[in-house]
């Protein structure tokens, strides 16, 4: 990504598939603005959902170690996500 002031830019000029902004905000004070292409973007989302389903696996080991029955968690996990999460 090549970066233009406070926006982003994709350098081979891919189809944009989505716009983010960040809430934080850039040293002149203007508030940062991201766009992907599909490519990036279907590669974020499997980011994102991977840490999701590994943050979840980690609560459910947690309870699980106070001897909570934790079967409903991991079907919903399982069926939310699939079998990203590898503990």
């Amino acid at each position: 990504m090549l970066r233009m002031g406070a926006v982003f830019a994709s350098p081979n000029l891919r189809p944009l598939a989505m716009s983010t902004a960040w809430n934080n905000k850039t040293a002149n004070g203007t508030t940062a603005k991201g766009y992907c292409c599909t490519e990036c973007a279907t590669g974020l989302l499997q980011k994102l959902a991977g840490r999701e389903a590994r943050e979840w696996a980690d609560e459910e080991a947690e309870l699980e170690a106070g001897n909570m029955d934790v079967t409903d968690l991991q079907k919903r996990r399982l069926a939310t996500f699939g079998n990203l999460a590898v503990r």
